[in-house]
This record gives C-alpha cells, structure tokens and sequence, in this order.
C-alpha cells in the first residue's frame, strides 16, 4: 500500500499529497501519519518543497473537515444519527464514536476542534458536531487550519529529518507503514463485521 502511495505522489506530488489527505478524512483507515512521511521522506530526497507538501496537505485535510462539518450543517442531529445507526460501520463511525464526539465537542466546543485534528479517526468526526450546532464557519475553518498545520508540520517534518539524515531506511520504514496500514485495516474490517453481526441479533 506505501508504495502506491509513494508512486501517487512521485507522480502528482502536491495533487497527490492534497487528495490522500482529503480521503482520510472520509476514510479513516488511510492515516494521516503515513501520508505525511512518505511526504517529508520524499522532500528529503529534493523531489518536493517542504511548505507547499505540508500546506497541500492541511489544504487537503481542511477540504475533508469541511465536508463533515457541512454534513452536520445540513442533515440534522436526528437524520444523522439514524444514518449513523445503519450506515456507520462502513466509515469506522460507531454509535459509541458518534455519541463521544458529541459529547466531547459539547465540553470543550473550540478546543474539541483544535486538539480533535491531532487525534487519529476522531480528527475526521469532530467536524460533524461542529456542523450540527452551527459553529460559525469561519471560527470553525480557523481552528480547523491551525490544527491541522500544526499536527501535519509535526509529523512532515519528524519524517523530512529523518529522511534526510538516514536515506538507507527508507525500505524499512516502508515495511514498517505496510505493516501499520495492514493492521489498521483489518482492524477496521473485524470492526464493521462484528458491528454488523451485532445489528443482525437486534
């Protein structure tokens, strides 16, 4: 899987960065964080320049944190969270997760979308709670970047270091992503059968 991701963006480079970026954010089980350092790896070899990767990808991020707060904005607590409670499993998105992230976002309301960016699969829902209550878009766009920038220049720039320092270990660390990439996705497969078999005995 790294290496489709490396060959996307040895190919498309900032589009590449900007459009795995804006998936994760509908699909939680491509992280972020392998994103980010096959990005610095890559600009550590001198393929990219380190601002526009890093701001390709907070673009991108930002463009799929819109999207959910949109969702929250138009369909409405009560619609979406029937569609939660039939559809849910397919995005890694829970009853459980859903009412969390309401919950945390109703106690920490600005916060919640600043530290929600740094944190894997609730970085992509804690858009909709801001949606549903009709966080004033501009604040919520702010807050989103910041975060965003913020989490994505840490980890861009952890790999871009590394990258440049120990170019040898790019084999192993692509190992070491294929490795994560696989294990989380079937975790997320083991999640959405045991959440169907649990709809079924209902």
């Amino acid at each position: 899987m790294t290496s489709l991701i490396e060959k996307f963006i040895d190919q498309a480079s900032y589009i590449a960065i900007f459009l795995l970026m804006l998936l994760e954010n509908v699909f939680p089980p491509l992280p972020s964080e392998i994103i980010l350092s096959i990005s610095g790896i890559t600009a550590a070899q001198g393929e990219m320049n380190p601002f526009f990767a890093v701001l390709s990808a907070t673009s991108g991020s930002l463009a799929g944190a819109w999207f959910w707060y949109w969702v929250g904005n138009k369909v409405g607590h009560d619609r979406l969270e029937k569609w939660v409670s039939r559809n849910g499993m397919w995005i890694g998105l829970s009853d459980e997760s859903y009412q969390k992230a309401l919950r945390f976002f109703d106690r920490h309301s600005t916060a919640a979308v600043f530290w929600g960016r740094m944190v894997p699969t609730f970085r992509t829902f804690i858009s909709i709670p801001a949606g549903l209550v009709k966080m004033k878009l501009t604040k919520f766009l702010i807050y989103t970047f910041i975060g965003t920038l913020t989490w994505s220049s840490l980890v861009f720039f952890i790999a871009y270091y590394f990258g440049n320092k120990y170019q040898s270990a790019f084999d192993t660390v692509g190992k070491v992503f294929n490795i994560i990439f696989a294990g989380l996705l079937l975790f997320y497969v083991v999640k959405v059968i045991r959440s169907w078999v649990q709809k079924r005995r209902k």
